[in-house]
């Protein structure tokens, strides 16, 4: 079965850094209440992108392939068909939180690939089996199993699964509400699209 395809769209919108604290928060809100002053409506301002299935067979991409691993893009192909969601998606992923590099941890204590932290997926952590980290499968494992949840709880909503993966639930919810995308949002989701397009070409894709 074809695996779905994200499509992004060319819109106007308001962004928030991925790297966003709350000493930039009123920054954030100082630019949402502009734009919510002008004559415009906020649904004229920004534009929420649809769910679209897009089929790639004539589409070609100005983008290079991977960088991760080939035995990280394996362990996202067996975890991701394992839990149904496209591996694709795990490699944008992997990207952009550690730039494919395993053992690296930050100063928060997020660790590895996909930059878990222990604190908030003991539980996962535990029912899963996994002990360490910096174990490159571990990791997809178990950010892949969090990410379950999320598509879950969000109905498939990409871009909501995506800020709550990377922000405090409830303010990503306050942002998405307000038609705001993070900008770690819509990156992954432009280059998950890039990713299957080009796998898709190559007869890569399972």
């Amino acid at each position: 079965m074809k695996k779905r395809i994200f499509l992004l769209v060319t819109v106007s919108a308001i962004l928030i850094p991925s790297a966003s604290t709350e000493c930039e928060q009123g920054e954030l809100d100082a630019r949402y209440e502009c734009c919510a002053e002008t004559d415009a409506s906020i649904e004229d301002i920004v534009l929420i992108a649809p769910d679209t299935e897009y089929e790639p067979e004539s589409m070609r991409v100005d983008a290079e392939d991977t960088w991760i691993a080939k035995e990280y893009q394996k362990y996202c192909e067996t975890i991701g068909q394992q839990y149904n969601i496209c591996p694709e998606l795990l490699m944008a992923m992997i990207e952009q939180e550690s730039s494919g590099e395993a053992k690296v941890i930050n100063e928060a204590g997020d660790t590895g690939l996909l930059q878990v932290n222990a604190k908030w997926h003991r539980d996962s952590m535990e029912k899963l089996g996994v002990t360490d980290l910096t174990d490159a499968y571990s990791n997809i494992l178990v950010a892949t199993d969090y990410l379950a949840q999320l598509f879950e709880e969000e109905g498939d909503d990409l871009y909501l699964v995506l800020m709550k993966y990377n922000m405090k639930h409830d303010r990503a919810e306050e942002l998405y509400n307000n038609g705001i995308y993070s900008e770690y949002a819509t990156k992954i989701s432009q280059r998950t699209w890039e990713l299957e397009v080009l796998h898709e070409q190559r007869g890569e894709q399972p």
